[in-house]
């Protein structure tokens, strides 16, 4: 149960691989390895957020 509890309230992407540029309202997501990225809007992204049940 605990290790279930850990799952569900970890973040679901890496805040580090992370690029918001305000000017734009655009929020750039780099992959694991460095070779692609992918460009949200600022909306899009949040809509893109897996949505945690509430515990």
């Amino acid at each position: 149960m605990e290790n279930l509890t850990r799952y569900i309230v970890r973040a679901s992407f890496s805040q580090e691989r992370m690029t918001y540029i305000a000017e734009e309202s655009k929020a750039i997501h780099q992959s694991k390895d460095g070779k692609e990225e992918k460009v949200f809007g600022a909306l899009e992204w949040w809509a893109a957020m897996p949505v945690k049940p509430k515990l």
